[in-house]
Order: C-alpha cells, then sequence, then structure tokens
C-alpha cells in the first residue's frame, strides 16, 4: 500500500486527527482546502501543532499543500493514492466528491485495478449518500463498475478534538484531547486495513454515527443552548456541574438513545458499555457556546440532532418531552446568536419559526411542533430568559 493520504480539509479533524496520526505513522500527508489564501499561508508556515488536555504538545510538519486555485493537482494525487479523507463542513462535499469523482474515472481509464478508500470524517450521517451522488455523477458506465469494486466510502468516528485556542495562540494550534481515536468502518473498507495510532476498525459504522451523532453530539449542543439561556458563555462556566441541566440533558439523552436503538441494532452489551462511557466525569473545556452551538439552523433542521430524534421517538411511541426542550433552549441561542434573527413575541410567531427551522409543520408532525412550541413559550418561567435582543 502506498503510504500517502490525500486530505481534504485543514481544519481541527483534518489537521489534529487525521493529519496528526499519519504524520506519526509516518505517512506522506497531502492537504486540499477550498481557501486558497489560507491554505498558502499553511504551506509557507511549513508546520503546527497540537495540544492534548495534558498539556503535551505535538509539533507536525513534512506535509504537502495542494494547488488550491483549482482541483487539477488534487485529482492527479487522488488518482494514485489508497487513502483520502474528508475532514470539511458540508457545503464543501458537493465539489469534493465531483473531484473524486474525476479522479476514479481517471483510474478507471488508466486500469489502475487498487482500491481507494474514502474517510467520512464528519458529524454528518447524510453525508454517504451526498459524496456517493457526487462521484457517480463524474463516471461513465465503465468507471461505475470501477467505483462499486474498488472504491470504499467509509464513515468514520472522530473522537479527539478539544476546546478553541486562546487568542494568545497560535491560530494554527489544534487542541485535542489526550485519549483520541478514529473508528473506522470495516464494513465498507477495501484491500488492506491501514496500521496508523489511534486508528481502529469496527463493523457498522453507520449505525455507530448515528449514536454519536444524536445522542453525544446532541448532548453538547443542549449542554451550550441551555448554559446560554443561564447566562453562561463557555462550558466551563459552570454548566457541567448544574443539577438541572444534568437532569434534562440525561433525560434528552435517554430519549435520544431509545430512537436511535430502535432505527439501528445495537448489542446490548456494547450499549451498556457507551452509557458507561457516557456517564463518566468530564473535564470541562475553555469552550465557547458559539463554537458548540455553531450553525443552531443546521443542528435544529429535520434531519438533524434534535428532530429526527424528536421524530423516531414518536415512530416508535414515545413523548420525546426533554428533545423538545432543548431544542426550544436552542431556537433561543438561534434567535439571540444569528444575524438578521429576533425573537418571537407571539405563539403565531414561535410556530413559523419552528416550521421554518425544524421543519415541523402542523400538516405533517403537528404534534411535535406543538411541543417545541409549548417548551419555548415556557421558557421565561424557568427564569432563565436572558436580556435579549
Amino acid at each position: 500500500m502506498r503510504k500517502e493520504i490525500v486530505v481534504l480539509g485543514a481544519g481541527k479533524i483534518g489537521r489534529g486527527s487525521v493529519g496528526l496520526f499519519f504524520t506519526e505513522a509516518g505517512w506522506q500527508v497531502d492537504f486540499y482546502g477550498h481557501n486558497p489564501q489560507k491554505m498558502a499561508r499553511l504551506a509557507e508556515k511549513g508546520f503546527y501543532e497540537t495540544r492534548d488536555d495534558l498539556g503535551q504538545t505535538k509539533r507536525v510538519e513534512g506535509f504537502r499543500v495542494l494547488e488550491c486555485e483549482d482541483d487539477h493537482e488534487l485529482v492527479e494525487a487522488l488518482g494514485r493514492v489508497n487513502v483520502c479523507a474528508i475532514a470539511a463542513y458540508e457545503g464543501a462535499f458537493p465539489s469534493m466528491a465531483a473531484s473524486i469523482g474525476r479522479a476514479v474515472q481517471s483510474r478507471s481509464d488508466a486500469g489502475f485495478e487498487e482500491p481507494l478508500n474514502v474517510m467520512l470524517c464528519v458529524n454528518d450521517v447524510h453525508c454517504y449518500e451526498t459524496v456517493d451522488a457526487g462521484i457517480r455523477a463524474q463516471l461513465d458506465e465503465k468507471a461505475t463498475a470501477y467505483y462499486e469494486r474498488n472504491v470504499g466510502l467509509c464513515y468514520v468516528m472522530v473522537m479527539s478534538l478539544g476546546g478553541t485556542p486562546s487568542p494568545d495562540d497560535d491560530p494554527w494550534l489544534v487542541l485535542t484531547s489526550s485519549d483520541p481515536l478514529l473508528t473506522v468502518d470495516a464494513d465498507t473498507w477495501h484491500g488492506e486495513r491501514i496500521e496508523v495510532p489511534h486508528t481502529t476498525f469496527a463493523p457498522r459504522g453507520r449505525a455507530m454515527i448515528v449514536r454519536k451523532v444524536f445522542c453525544g453530539n446532541m448532548s453538547h449542543a443542549m449542554r451550550a443552548f441551555v448554559g446560554h439561556a443561564k447566562g453562561m458563555s463557555y462550558m466551563d462556566d459552570g454548566i457541567l456541574d448544574d443539577p438541572w441541566s444534568n437532569w434534562i440533558n440525561g433525560n434528552a439523552f435517554d430519549e435520544a438513545l431509545f430512537a436511535v436503538t430502535s432505527e439501528c441494532e445495537f448489542d446490548p452489551d456494547e450499549l451498556e458499555e457507551y452509557r458507561k462511557e457516557q456517564e463518566k466525569e468530564i473535564k470541562p473545556a475553555h469552550d465557547p457556546f458559539t463554537r458548540v452551538g455553531n450553525s443552531p439552523d443546521k443542528k435544529l433542521s429535520y434531519d438533524n440532532r434534535f428532530v429526527w430524534p424528536m421524530r423516531m421517538c414518536a415512530k416508535h411511541g414515545r413523548l420525546p418531552y426533554f428533545l423538545a426542550l432543548g431544542c426550544a433552549y436552542g431556537l433561543l441561542f438561534l434567535v439571540d446568536t444569528m444575524e438578521g434573527e429576533s425573537r418571537p413575541e407571539t405563539r403565531e410567531e414561535v410556530e413559523a419559526l419552528v416550521e421554518r427551522i425544524c421543519g415541523l409543520t402542523h400538516e405533517g408532525e403537528g404534534m411535535l411542533r406543538d411541543l417545541v412550541v409549548d417548551s419555548y413559550l415556557a421558557i421565561p418561567e424557568t427564569g432563565l430568559m436572558p436580556q435579549g435582543r
């Protein structure tokens, strides 16, 4: 296997997880990003550092930055490697998938019968479909057969990120955890498995991502939403020790886990181990709610962190009261932090907000819509409606 990886995206996951681990394993790392100016600055700097929650700092160097003004050099690199990773935001998926598709067409034309594994290092349960469709759109009939034979799209569960560096830190510094892990979907991987530090393989990758996004990531976002309502700004301001927040968050987690396990099959022992992991004491990081709750409109959308498990709870006969409460606090966070938004003042305005952001309509899921609306309207009664715009 050629020990070279193309990393599409040079953010926290791209640099702090994939780039670090593969560099430590002796691989050549090639970065590609959609901001040519930023990528040029990274190339000029020639290195970056990571720092874990125990204070250990690592220097990463020896990587290459591909030409980012267009994708010619990217397609060429993708035409020769066995592994690439997508570690970017959702908006970049289509164009990155198109570049991978052009490389797959080139590999097919050249008769290059070696596997290409695309590691989907993103917290998005729908990325597989987006990337798959984007690749297929570039392929002729022969290349489509080649793609199905030789290319693996592999969900990757990323567990390694820390908080946000302080303004005094190097802007390229990435904060990480001291026990990082990349878990790669073994079911869709093609060919020889890689041996890279902090990287392992496990079956049912999609199910793991579904559980992580709708249980773990939902819970993390809910902390930020409720913390904002309590007048806090950072994860280490006390939200992790707040009894009421822990109570509603724990119940929302249980509802989400019910939704996930109703849709995906998990071994009972595995679920018990997962519960224990989630119940471990969390060391609070100086992580701003603006980052944890970033893009609240996406997090609160129809197929995302709160509404999807609400819908699955309803589908399987459970009232998602606490998830709806978290959704309501998320809407408060949204109107307080996003430009162009203002707090609704009437029930009709709250209903319109829930329909627009969450996609819950009177004609579709009227019960769930009303549950979120009622939860939002009840927030002032808790004394947690902060002064805002």
